[in-house]
């Protein structure tokens, strides 16, 4: 049986009736005629990990492109660094050298498997619980669903190995503020992109990944509601390697909580093993009663230095920046030529790692769509985009703060609560007899009261070790923060909603690994390297199944559909893909799935099933 090639012609979307305007000028400066600028059919605003994985895959399918961003140069601050199993899945499938360089680079696993919680980091801290995240029920169930682990690597390096992914053919337009996205008087399917440095293109498509602050969202005028959940002081600092102590480099962790009379922090770990090592602090603050100004250069290195048992000549801070944890999920996606991705499209706690792969999976889902030979968005389906993505984002944000409420567990068992300092804070509200100096001065009270607690901890009073063994208790039943989450990392969908692992229409297809020209491939990666194949790289979506008749017409979505029979063992004809399945193994995943009358499963190009045929 032959493949078959379904090449579909979509018009381009309908124009959105929202006109674009600079948000800077009351008018869009010309230069030129529109007919005599560049035109771009695709351009990417924002050079972090979204907007770069995406340029991969429009490289991939040779779609011409091009990368903007307002920043001089790639980004410095470690910020996002987990990068999940579905990520990973996609990196090692599609981009074997992206993952191959993540891999080489990423610190070794055995320095970012465990989350500590103590009232310090350094040689005189108290330990008050260990969680080691490899052996957990919920890793275990990850490695039964995925042949990839996830990995960990600070976005800074993650982004340059994206960056060298598509460099030296697709090079990246540094210091290009976008200052106004307009309609193009030469033609309804183009927009004019005019920069504050005076340059100006058209483009068909403006694909937003411009981070959590995005202009592209703010010119197009899509609303979002930003809910803040809490307020907190960033800190990036260097510790020289030399100066580390012996305890901190034999008890490694990703986080590092801790709980003590002077302060509540968590501590990023990005690299230990450097020199010198990289990390992350984050400290709490709560207006109306405390600022940023509140935490001077000074006092945040007085803190670390206490908390590492340090002297301050050891600590490099980096940074020392407010920060709001937030949700923020935008009402639309797309708008006419405009599409989002990324955080400029959604933002949520980073409890559970979900916001860079979030936007990492927005543009695997967008990319296999803009597929064209024309060098535009073809399917005429990208609302469809935003239908599947968003619904993921609203979920996703919903776990996140389910994950950041379960990291308060700990510190509401050494006696902390931060829903008591939310009363505190409200019932002050509602004393319009108190002047605000006397209000402060009442919480300041309180608050140093609640950390007063804390004194405990750095005693050795024997509650100290009740408290331990409850913490203990609390992470071993995995009530506290876990690193992987398989029902949400992979058990995502794009329709029909069911157990992780099973076929349904929608989801992930689970992991099935047949043989394939006398190798074990897995199903998802056989997509890929059928593509690969291609003279020309076109998406292929897979109709794979024991009974392929009756399928011939089948069409999704403007793919190439292809057709792979599951056989015993081979059967040696000239046309037709086989793969070869002795043990029974797609029978059994479609009895497990509730499926045993199904001829047949189409999976898209992202992996995900698109059709069931019964």
């Amino acid at each position: 049986m032959s493949s078959r090639c379904s090449v579909l012609r979509f018009p381009y979307l309908k124009k959105s009736s929202t006109r674009y305007s600079s948000i800077r000028h009351s008018s869009t400066r010309h230069s030129s005629t529109d007919s005599t600028l560049s035109h771009i059919p695709i351009a990417i605003i924002g050079s972090g990990p979204t907007g770069l994985l995406l340029s991969s895959i429009l490289s991939r399918y040779s779609l011409p492109h091009q990368i903007y961003t307002s920043s001089p140069s790639l980004p410095s601050h470690p910020q996002a660094h987990f990068i999940n199993t579905r990520t990973v899945e996609i990196l090692k499938s599609a981009f074997p050298k992206i993952y191959d360089a993540v891999k080489l680079t990423m610190p070794s696993p055995s320095g970012w498997r465990y989350f500590r919680f103590g009232t310090g980091v350094g040689s005189n801290a108290q330990s008050l619980g260990t969680q080691d995240n490899f052996t957990t029920p919920s890793y275990e169930r990850l490695t039964a669903l995925s042949s990839v682990r996830p990995m960990n690597l600070s976005q800074d390096k993650f982004v340059r190995i994206l960056a060298e992914a598509i460099l030296p053919s697709q090079p990246i337009k540094y210091s290009h503020k976008l200052d106004s996205i307009t309609d193009s008087p030469s033609s309804s399917s183009k927009k004019t992109l005019t920069f504050s440095n005076g340059s100006q293109i058209t483009a068909s498509y403006v694909i937003g990944c411009d981070g959590s602050n995005s202009t592209v969202r703010e010119i197009a005028g899509i609303e979002r509601k930003e809910l803040v959940h809490q307020n907190l002081i960033n800190v990036h600092f260097h510790i020289k390697k030399g100066h580390m102590t012996k305890s901190i480099l034999e008890n490694p962790a990703m986080l590092h909580f801790v709980y003590n009379s002077s302060n509540v922090a968590v501590y990023v770990c990005h690299s230990l093993e450097t020199d010198p090592s990289v990390w992350v602090m984050q400290i709490p603050f709560f207006p109306p009663y405390q600022s940023p100004s509140d935490f001077p250069s000074s006092k945040v290195l007085d803190l670390i230095s206490k908390n590492f048992d340090l002297p301050a000549s050891s600590i490099s801070l980096i940074s020392v920046k407010p920060w709001k944890m937030s949700s923020s999920i935008t009402d639309r996606y797309v708008s006419g030529n405009v599409v989002l991705a990324g955080d400029a499209a959604h933002v949520f706690p980073p409890a559970g790692g979900l916001g860079m792969n979030t936007g990492l999976q927005d543009v695997h889902n967008l990319g296999w769509r803009a597929q064209s030979r024309e060098s535009r968005l073809k399917t005429g389906k990208i609302e469809k985009y935003e239908e599947e993505r968003r619904k993921i984002a609203i979920n996703n944000d919903k776990f996140s703060v389910s994950n950041y409420n379960k990291t308060l567990n700990v510190a509401r068992v050494l006696g902390l609560d931060n829903r008591l300092n939310d009363l505190f804070i409200d019932s002050l509200k509602g004393m319009p007899f108190l002047s605000d100096d006397a209000k402060k001065g009442m919480w300041e009270q309180g608050y140093n009261a609640a950390l007063g607690v804390m004194k405990v901890l750095e005693s050795q009073n024997p509650i100290v070790e009740t408290l331990r063994k409850k913490v203990q208790r609390l992470l071993d039943a995995e009530n506290g923060l876990p690193l992987v989450f398989p029902e949400v990392e992979l058990g995502f969908s794009y329709g029909v909603d069911g157990p992780v692992g099973t076929v349904r229409e929608g989801g992930r297809f689970p992991k099935l690994e047949l043989e394939f020209r006398n190798e074990k491939v897995d199903v998802k990666d056989l997509i890929v390297r059928l593509e690969n194949e291609m003279e020309e790289i076109w998406p292929v979506s897979v109709v794979i199944g024991e009974d392929l008749d009756g399928l011939e017409d089948a069409e999704y979505e403007g793919t190439r559909v292809m057709f792979v029979k599951v056989v015993e063992q081979e059967e040696g004809k000239e046309e037709g893909l086989e793969m070869i399945d002795g043990e029974g193994d797609f029978k059994k995943l479609l009895e497990e799935s509730g499926l045993e009358n199904a001829k047949a499963i189409l999976v898209r190009p992202d992996g995900h099933v698109g059709r069931i045929y019964k």
